[in-house]
């Protein structure tokens, strides 16, 4: 039987039954009849007609677009970044969207992944990682449109800074005190210094110069060393009388760990750094969680995050009328003054007495 105009390969086989092979190749359709397979293989075509249509390489999974966009980027981002867009990747992306060809994503594809996060900035998150990932196909014509760009990002609920109370404060010194003095001298360094987590686990002891710390670079958590992210990052920090007590503590005790341990310290990574177990590893961002979780249930403040100590380091800053604006956003590292107002201005003191004053001598 002659095949008709455009119906594509039938054919029969050896056994008797017919095959309905797609136009465009795999895959194939077998039925008792010429017409079953054509029905089966006409069937697929219907379902399948816009992803057939899509050029042979945008008929690629959307993970495996996600997997060649960081592997483009991987040497120009720093780790913690990678590690970051990764643990999204995996949890949010992947799970929902990642099977679908990427050049048959929507924007309803992008916002599906997206209502799998609870929070607004991890949904924001996502959908940056998404766009970045289809940006890097359309730069190589892959693609022809971002469908991120279609998604609108989700308003931020703005929440402002509380300051633990002097009860608070007082109970949250005296958990860290009855920690161990590896421990002890790690949380007071960021609760004193306002470092973040990867800053503080990144130091080493040539950064340590008696009264503060030079801030160079921050750990990832597969515990790379990395210059910090920003010009504002790097930074002097000032520490307390208290912090550097918890810190010489600590030196002795960790020369006395190195000594006992020696062949396991000849073995460590980074052999200087400030803050590390009994065998010279470094903190994990775990670790510190659950130290940071310990302290703070303690002083009856419930599970609080490890952004926390760094929060409550700045609050206290913000508030002292003898610190100025300016001083607080290089010690806190952040990129601008704007930053520091917007997220801790509401606790600067007196600011309601001298807008009055100010009104008052204009009247």
């Amino acid at each position: 039987m002659k095949r008709a105009a455009g119906e594509g390969s039938v054919f029969r086989l050896k056994d008797g039954t017919w095959r309905a092979a797609c136009r465009l190749g795999k895959p194939s359709f077998r039925g008792a009849t010429r017409a079953e397979a054509l029905r089966k293989r006409d069937a697929y075509l219907r379902t399948h007609h816009q992803f057939l249509a899509l050029p042979k390489r945008a008929r690629d999974s959307y993970a495996s677009l996600l997997q060649r966009w960081l592997d483009s980027r991987r040497d120009s981002l720093r780790p913690r970044t990678v590690e970051s867009y990764y643990e999204t990747i995996e949890r949010y992306i992947i799970p929902t969207i990642g099977l679908v060809s990427f050049g048959a994503l929507t924007a309803d594809h992008i916002s599906q992944a997206m209502a799998k996060a609870k929070s607004p900035r991890t949904k924001n998150y996502i959908r940056l990682v998404c766009h970045l990932a289809l940006k890097f196909a359309v730069e190589r014509g892959e693609l022809s449109v971002n469908v991120a760009t279609l998604v609108p990002s989700v308003r931020q609920r703005h929440v402002e800074r509380e300051m633990p109370t002097d009860e608070q404060w007082t109970a949250l010194k005296a958990a860290i005190a009855r920690e161990n003095v590896g421990t002890r001298a790690l949380l007071l360094t960021i609760a004193f210094c306002g470092l973040r987590v990867g800053e503080a686990i990144g130091l080493r002891w040539s950064d340590f110069h008696g009264s503060h710390f030079s801030v160079q670079r921050a750990a990832s958590r597969s515990h790379e060393l990395a210059p910090v992210k920003t010009k504002a990052g790097k930074r002097l920090v000032p520490l307390s009388e208290l912090a550097i007590a918890a810190l010489n503590e600590w030196r002795s005790e960790q020369k006395r760990l190195r000594e006992k341990h020696a062949k396991r310290w000849k073995r460590a990574h980074v052999p200087d750094l400030v803050f590390t177990s009994r065998y010279g590893t470094p903190w994990s961002d775990r670790n510190v969680l659950r130290a940071v979780h310990r302290v703070t249930e303690k002083a009856g403040l419930g599970k609080k995050s490890t952004h926390y100590l760094r929060h409550v380091a700045i609050s206290h800053l913000i508030s002292d009328p003898e610190m100025d604006i300016k001083s607080v956003q290089m010690i806190a590292g952040h990129s601008s003054v704007q930053v520091t107002l917007d997220t801790y201005g509401h606790l600067m003191p007196g600011w309601l007495q001298k807008a009055k004053a100010a009104m008052d001598r204009k009247g």
